[in-house]
């Protein structure tokens, strides 16, 4: 993955009628399952749970996400480890 393409800081999150979910400076998608998606973000790691979730769109060129389902929750972890990716909350604890 080039790094340059991910020099900004800035995101946008636009949800509409938690239905339809567009993201920018979206890194790498590294899970995901109808119920879940896991992405890492210019601002830390994003999980999204909800049901019924899909990725209609993710751009490697632009880091933008389009994810569609019924989506109940968003939540950031900030914390990151040596790979850019975080830990556990046991293994935050334990360090």
């Amino acid at each position: 993955m080039n790094q340059q393409n991910y020099t900004k800081t800035s995101q946008n999150l636009i949800l509409e009628n938690r239905k339809k979910l567009t993201i920018s400076g979206v890194k790498d998608i590294y899970g995901f399952s109808e119920g879940l998606i896991s992405v890492l973000t210019n601002l830390g790691n994003l999980t999204i749970r909800g049901s019924q979730l899909k990725i209609n769109k993710f751009s490697v060129e632009t880091g933008d996400a389009y994810i569609e389902g019924n989506i109940s929750s968003m939540v950031y972890d900030n914390m990151k480890n040596k790979s850019g990716v975080s830990g556990s909350f046991w293994a935050k604890i334990i360090k």
